[in-house]
């Protein structure tokens, strides 16, 4: 886990100041890019899965408002 973290913030983009969560999120799951549903299952809001996907807020609430 250090090493994942650690791993995160050493390659990150420093112009994404959140480039280093959507790292270590991605280390976390064996490099797999999570769906929108698995985030919310996972407990994200809908603010943290924009971010970490990079998707507009309403869209994201649109696609779980659809589940």
């Amino acid at each position: 886990m250090r090493n994942s973290i650690r791993t995160s913030l050493a390659f990150s983009d420093p112009s994404d100041p959140h480039d280093y969560q959507k790292r270590l999120l991605r280390s976390l799951h064996n490099g797999r890019n999570l769906s929108i549903s698995k985030l919310s299952k996972l407990g994200f809001t809908v603010r943290e899965i924009e971010i970490l996907t990079g998707i507009s807020k309403s869209s994201v609430s649109r696609e779980l408002s659809e589940d």
